[in-house]
């Protein structure tokens, strides 16, 4: 697959060697030139230049590319000029990385569904985290979807999936369960399955249902 990111940061940087070492096509896009120098030859292409500028991008970038991802937070102006620039060619997955309540406002209204709030959604993760002992590890995708990893509550063990009947009483699905003497998460649990102390329980729904199903269960 093929992604392209724009903007070398700490995070940007990540997620470009993060997707090319998962074996990605990534073009990586910054007018810092050190930034370039120092990503280069651990991505497909690296181009030093400026993203505002739509004949660049429509240079570089097509609509076969599965996503990109704007992660300038230094300039409001250059995130949202770039992020139009994707969309004119026609890029159907966009990621922009806001730091602003007001950033993230204008996005909404240029139709970008995917919005990333690093410091928001880990202040939220980690508020989950040290207030429930049982919560493992949340991941907030986007309001109508987020994981969550929580250890079994005391309240389950002994009963069943078929009787906790989850998704009917706390609209929350189970993907998976990870006993604690195994290496690998049960991604096909049978409805018989009585939990166990300490299994870990690999659930998704909306970002409120989630968080009705930490604040009953996560403690």
């Amino acid at each position: 697959m093929q992604f392209a990111i724009i903007g070398l940061g700490l995070f940007g940087s990540k997620l470009a060697l993060e997707l090319s070492n998962a074996g990605h096509e990534v073009l990586v896009i910054d007018n810092d030139e050190s930034h370039i120098q120092e990503i280069h030859n651990r991505v497909t292409e690296a181009i030093i230049g400026d993203a505002t500028n739509e004949e660049l991008i429509e240079e570089l970038i097509t609509s076969d590319f599965a996503a990109a991802v704007v992660t300038i937070t230094e300039s409001i102006e250059a995130s949202l000029l770039s992020a139009l620039n994707l969309q004119k060619v026609g890029v159907k997955q966009i990621y922009v990385k806001s730091n602003q309540p007001e950033h993230s406002q204008i996005l909404k209204r240029m139709g970008i569904k995917h919005i990333i709030k690093p410091e928001e959604e880990a202040a939220v993760k980690l508020a989950k985290c040290i207030s429930s002992p049982k919560v493992v590890d949340l991941i907030i995708y986007r309001d109508e979807l987020s994981f969550l990893e929580l250890k079994s509550p005391q309240k389950f063990v002994g009963k069943d999936l078929k009787q906790l009947n989850l998704r009917k009483k706390y609209n929350v699905q189970v993907f998976g369960i990870q006993q604690a003497d195994e290496t690998e998460m049960d991604i096909t649990p049978s409805p018989s399955y009585r939990f166990k102390p300490d299994d870990l329980i690999l659930l998704a729904a909306s970002k409120e249902s989630i968080n009705r199903f930490v604040d009953k269960f996560g403690n």
